[in-house]
């Protein structure tokens, strides 16, 4: 599936890239990036491209740089999705421990506060094992 595909049903959002297309297109086309030697190579050199062609060009180019978190609420109240050992409410022997149980986009890498989640669900899992025996 790719970002922009059928599925993706974000309000505007095929508008805002192809908007930022000819933003870009604008830009590389200015006489400061003929100075340098840039050319545009997608999706295409022609000057005038109708809105249907960018928009496929963003349906099959476009792609997230964000990682994806917070969608798996972690907490008591209604809206949340584990519980504080990553428990899944309301489902037996299923955790979470990824981004998704992060409140927030951290503004750097994901690797290392996911590996944090993961040894703290991992915890978690040995503790109630050790107790259970």
């Amino acid at each position: 599936m790719t970002y922009l595909s059928e599925i993706v049903r974000i309000p505007n959002l095929l508008l805002v890239n192809v908007c930022g297309l000819k933003a870009s297109r604008h830009a590389l086309r200015s006489l400061a990036m003929a100075d340098l030697g840039f050319t545009e190579l997608l999706p295409s050199p022609v000057v005038e491209l109708g809105d249907n062609v960018l928009e496929a060009h963003a349906r099959s180019h476009a792609k997230t740089v964000y990682h994806p978190s917070g969608t798996c609420k972690m907490g008591r109240d209604p809206p949340a999705v584990v519980d504080t050992q990553f428990r899944v409410h309301g489902r037996q022997c299923q955790r979470v421990a990824d981004a998704s149980t992060m409140p927030t986009v951290v503004s750097g890498n994901t690797n290392a506060p996911c590996l944090v989640i993961d040894e703290r669900c991992a915890d978690s899992i040995l503790c109630g094992a050790a107790g259970a025996a």
